[in-house]
Parts: structure tokens; C-alpha cells; sequence
């Protein structure tokens, strides 16, 4: 990734603004939650970058909470705002029943044109930490062009 990205590399692909800055294509990194860092525009995504960035908005959308969308969201959020995170089993059962939830509102935004490695078949955990105060997952994305990345997903959860 050295190399500027030319507009032939975006032939057939629709792109998203990056809710997420600071990715970078290999290694760990903290991201900023903002469509742009001081002193920046902001910056698009695509591929399995704008399909895991999708899967996270709907995953942290709690249900009910766009007035006019309220059959958008998913309890997962509200599960660990309100303390329901305390074993592996707790963290897990919420992630799966987030990912029932959202996979539907994810698979609405995608067209059939769309490259496989936008389309959205699922999220698998990997592992999960508990410890107190701190949920720590990482989970795999799958798209139709098959496993692709792993994420991890830290959140800060009343315990």
C-alpha cells in the first residue's frame, strides 16, 4: 500500500465515508471514532475495511434509537451498558444475537453488483476476554469472499 490508489482501483466498488480513522492495513491499531482527524478531510473505505465498518454502526445502534428507523438496531450495546456482560457465555450470546439482528439491516444496503468481498455473511468470534470493567473481542469477518480479517473489539462495560 505504498502507492496511491488510482481511480481504476475503484471501478465497480461503491464507497463509504471512513466513520473509523487511523486503519491501517496490517498490524494493531486504535481507532478514533470521527469522520476526520484534526487538520484532515476524511477518507473513504471499501472492500472488507467498509463491510467490518457497516457490521460495527448497526452492531453499536441500539434498537429504537434513529426516531425514524426504530426497527434498526441491536440489544448488544444495551446488553453491556446495563451490566449483563459478567462470563464468557454473557459476552458471546450477546455478540451472536447482535449479529442475528444486524445482518439483515447490513444485507439491505448491498446491491447485487456489489464485489463479494463487500457483501456481509457473518461475524465468528475468535476469543473473548472478561476482566473487570473491559470486554475484549475478537471476532473474524466473513464476507462472500470468504474469511477475510480479524478485528478486535474493545468496550468498556459496567461490571
Amino acid at each position: 500500500m505504498g502507492s496511491l490508489a488510482s481511480i481504476k482501483d475503484y471501478v465497480g466498488r461503491t464507497v463509504d465515508i471512513s466513520a473509523y480513522q487511523g486503519v491501517r492495513p496490517v498490524g494493531d491499531v486504535q481507532l478514533s471514532a470521527t469522520l476526520a482527524l484534526p487538520g484532515e478531510g476524511g477518507r473513504i473505505v471499501t472492500g472488507p475495511q467498509k463491510v467490518a465498518q457497516r457490521f460495527l454502526v448497526e452492531l453499536l445502534k441500539e434498537v429504537a434509537s434513529m426516531r425514524f428507523r426504530p426497527a434498526e438496531g441491536t440489544t448488544f450495546l444495551t446488553e453491556a451498558r446495563v451490566g449483563a456482560f459478567r462470563t464468557h457465555s454473557d459476552v458471546f450470546g450477546a455478540f451472536r444475537r447482535g449479529v442475528a439482528m444486524a445482518k439483515p439491516l447490513i444485507q439491505r444496503q448491498e446491491l447485487d453488483t456489489d464485489p463479494d468481498d463487500e457483501r456481509f455473511v457473518d461475524a465468528v468470534i475468535i476469543s473473548i476476554a472478561v476482566i473487570p470493567g473491559e470486554a475484549v473481542i475478537t471476532a473474524e469477518l466473513v464476507t462472500r469472499a470468504g474469511r477475510d480479517r480479524t478485528y478486535i473489539f474493545p468496550l468498556n462495560v459496567p461490571l
